[in-house]
């Protein structure tokens, strides 16, 4: 990273200096006292940020940029072209939804492009998140731990944080407002109550109401429909705008009773943020799509030069026995991805196997909606590491969430872990992003 000599310089700092460990400790106890949980965990952080230059910094935006032209143009192209839809291989309730003209004009107003990043020409994605793109509330939580810090506030090296509340609050209204030229009383924020972060969306009711609109966070299986009025409710209050955080195939399973939530949606009886043409690209088939001739034939050649340096080569895990039999001959080099889960569930490396043990486990998964995937070595970063009471350091790979609000670079959610798959279900730590 550009910062590389600033996080050894902050590193430094904190191992030369005094009061500093016990400093961390506290700071772990307040994540518990103040309920920073995830999973009813307390989050895991390290006392060090992903710090992030002016430099790094500007090269999020470019990355940023670049993700959401490629990222419309796809969905355009879905859109208008029949053929082209193909490729995607959607459900027939999947290609409606998608096809459904929406209130709002932005295809993907949130989005997140996870990379892994080492400096502005070394960096590969991992994936990207359009559909309930998630974990803010991780990032603000230990930002505001580490703000209230000694270190912080010995080295003064003016350390802010990226804001990814009211940011997202304020585009939200702005773009109502400019797709709509209406009135907006309430808002809901729709999810399973099961599958939904709850605390996150609990921040994001206070920004809301804190700009004087009503915020309701609600299950979608107790909303209503109302016909005659062409209107959506929650206990009888009538919704203006819905912030969307279901994800397409959390509500494809529970179809039989989000129905009036999705007659709600395909009669504009609210404005949708954000429409579900954002899962053309958040299926991971997407980066199979994005290295077919039908894709760069219409993107620029700057578009295309970004594809090929940038994102992994990737094809549908799907063929004869010619191809698994390739597969397998070269199996360390791949990763292996279902095509539609999140939080790495189902991800698994061709190198933790021996041939015999992949040949079994890929058969479960050949021709059954999986990717195969060029396997990205690790970016790693230097952090600090408490052992035995004790500083120690440790190179962490890195992977770096770019938040995208109505295309525009918002802020950071970036993770940190030793294995070379960065799971949130364990073994790895929220490095907050703070600028410097």
């Amino acid at each position: 990273m550009y910062s590389r000599k600033d996080i050894e310089r902050y590193i430094d700092f904190v191992k030369n200096g005094e009061g500093y460990e016990e400093d961390y400790l506290h700071l772990k106890e307040e994540c518990k006292k103040r309920k920073y949980f995830y999973h009813g965990k307390p989050l895991p952080f390290a006392y060090q940020p992903l710090l992030v230059s002016d430099k790094d910094d500007e090269t999020f935006n470019y990355i940023t940029k670049m993700t959401y032209s490629i990222v419309s143009k796809v969905t355009n192209r879905y859109v208008k072209d029949e053929d082209y839809r193909k490729l995607f291989n959607y459900s027939k309730f999947e290609e409606k939804m998608i096809l459904h003209v929406p209130l709002c004009k932005t295809d993907v107003p949130m989005a997140r492009f996870d990379i892994f990043y080492e400096s502005e020409d070394n960096f590969k994605f991992c994936e990207i998140n359009t559909d309930g793109s998630s974990a803010m509330i991780e990032d603000l939580n230990i930002s505001t731990l580490l703000m209230e810090s000694k270190i912080f506030n010995d080295l003064a090296w003016n350390f802010r944080s990226y804001e990814l509340f009211d940011s997202w609050v304020n585009y939200f209204i702005e773009n109502y407002y400019k797709d709509t030229e209406k009135e907006l009383k309430t808002v809901l924020i729709a999810d399973f109550n099961e599958a939904g972060t709850q605390n996150e969306f609990v921040e994001f009711q206070k920004h809301f109401e804190k700009m004087g609109i009503k915020c309701i966070i609600e299950d979608i299986r107790e909303l209503k429909y109302n016909k005659n009025e062409n209107a959506l409710y929650s206990n009888g209050v009538q919704i203006d705008a819905v912030y969307r955080r279901v994800v397409m195939s959390d509500l494809r399973e529970h179809l039989e009773d989000s129905s009036d939530f999705v007659d709600a949606y395909l009669n504009d009886a609210a404005y949708f943020v954000g429409p579900f043409r954002s899962q053309v690209v958040h299926n991971k088939v997407f980066f199979a799509i994005l290295h077919m001739d039908e894709t760069k034939e219409f993107l620029t050649d700057e578009e295309n030069d970004f594809i090929n340096k940038h994102i992994p080569y990737t094809i549908r895990f799907e063929g004869d026995e010619e191809f698994f039999n390739n597969i397998v001959k070269h199996k360390d080099k791949y990763i292996f991805k279902p095509c539609n889960l999140n939080a790495s569930r189902g991800v698994y490396l061709g190198r933790e196997y021996s041939t015999e043990e992949f040949i079994i486990k890929a058969r479960e998964d050949f021709n059954k909606d999986y990717i195969v995937q060029e396997f990205v070595e690790r970016k790693t970063i230097p952090f600090l590491k408490l052992i035995n009471g004790k500083w120690s350091i440790i190179d962490l790979g890195n992977m770096i969430g770019l938040f995208s609000y109505f295309g525009k670079f918002s802020g950071i959610y970036a993770r940190m872990g030793e294995d070379d798959i960065i799971k949130t279900t364990g073994g790895y730590i929220t490095a907050p992003a703070i600028r410097y």
